[in-house]
């Protein structure tokens, strides 16, 4: 549930900032964070 919430969240802000390359670089981390909450 909160995944889904922070990647909204992520989402929204990227739509604000309106950079591709910002796109990618949040969407690169919150899979690097998932991924490292899901290991611990």
């Amino acid at each position: 549930g909160s995944v889904r919430l922070r990647e909204a969240t992520a989402r929204a802000a990227v739509a604000e900032a309106g950079s591709e390359e910002v796109v990618v670089r949040q969407l690169k981390l919150i899979i690097a964070i998932t991924r490292l909450q899901t290991i611990i």
